[in-house]
């Protein structure tokens, strides 16, 4: 499926992709600050995109193959999320980075998602406006640092699962509810590490052989709390660096392919200078040839930062909120999340 949401009636904000950052952001104990949401109404009109697109919300056009299919989107407003959100920082462990916590004010319980940044490792870096923006529409965000310092796949996949495990494990404290759908969703390369984590059913157990939780990767004699964790429900890819990160070339090293009932939804835009195109649907026919389906969202006219509120050409400075990229991509969160539930 392909779905797109159009925003380029708005003065196209410039972007760039800054590789250099380090993880940053290591707190030595928790940290809380509430956020209120910055109000703003938009409007977006239909642009040119990959699907065939219409103002009319009632008028779609499908084509069809055996797992994809091309839908019209309407165009999309933006309404201010309606819950106030605190922001905290679970420091580092042995076997964790630190986690950013974004929690809506309210009853709950809320949906989890557990988000994973792009090259430079940093949560806050690259979801310091998109996770409280996305958590005031009533989701739990929990998002993981990782080490670039050490960046390889054993490091990198390490750090995301143990991460993901923790933050099951701790979500009821911040309001989250696992019995809902769980979303895993990664921006940039990180989305590579979602998708990798979602499919690789196999690999995760406690009798597992491939991923080396103990010794020189995690530097203590310790695994993962817990030493399993069920897969994600909903795994969401934005502007994935597929190809880059060795996806799916690294399926080679899955022991089993699994989680086939999840929805798995690529976000994406033709727009992007950073992950082509080309990459998100090199991932799409990779996972459609082991039987998987793929739920492909346009963000037409979006750049590599757009997605998550970042200034590409500006070191990845955050854009405002009421960004309409960023707002479009949010959107097409939380539907995911709504399909699921």
């Amino acid at each position: 499926m392909t779905r797109s949401f159009p925003w380029l009636s708005f003065t196209p904000v410039i972007l760039v992709i800054l590789l250099l950052a380090g993880c940053g952001d290591t707190a030595s104990d928790t940290s809380t600050t509430t956020m209120s949401q910055s109000a703003g109404t938009v409007q977006t009109s239909t642009t040119e995109s990959l699907a065939t697109t219409s103002t009319a919300p009632s008028t779609t056009s499908t084509s069809t193959s055996t797992t994809t299919s091309a839908t019209s989107v309407p165009t999309v407003a933006y309404e201010e999320g309606p819950y106030e959100v605190t922001a905290s920082v679970i420091p580092s462990t042995n076997v964790t980075r630190d986690i950013h916590v974004w929690t809506p004010v309210g009853d709950g319980p809320w949906p989890v998602v557990y988000a994973i940044p792009g090259s430079d490792g940093s949560a806050q870096s690259t979801f310091g406006v998109f996770g409280p923006e996305l958590a005031s529409h009533g989701v739990l965000v929990l998002a993981t640092n990782w080490r670039v310092q050490k960046s390889t796949q054993a490091v990198f996949v390490t750090d995301i699962e143990c991460g993901y495990r923790f933050s099951r494990s701790i979500a009821a404290d911040y309001g989250g509810d696992i019995t809902q759908p769980v979303t895993m969703l990664g921006m940039s390369m990180g989305a590579s590490g979602a998708l990798y984590q979602a499919v690789a059913e196999g690999n995760f157990g406690p009798d597992s052989d491939w991923l080396p939780f103990e010794g020189n990767i995690l530097e203590v004699d310790e695994k993962c709390y817990p030493e399993e964790a069920a897969r994600p429900d909903v795994m969401i890819g934005i502007a994935g660096n597929y190809k880059d990160a060795q996806f799916p070339a690294g399926v080679g090293n899955i022991q089993t392919m699994g989680n086939r009932d999840a929805d798995y939804i690529l976000i994406w835009s033709s727009d992007d200078t950073i992950a082509s195109a080309y990459q998100t649907e090199h991932a799409k026919g990779s996972l459609e040839r082991k039987d998987y389906e793929v739920t492909m969202v346009e963000i037409a006219g979006a750049d590599h930062g757009d997605f998550v509120f970042l200034d590409t050409d500006n070191f990845y400075a955050p854009l405002p909120p009421i960004h309409p990229a960023g707002q479009a991509t949010v959107q097409a969160v939380l539907e995911a999340i709504g399909d699921a539930g």
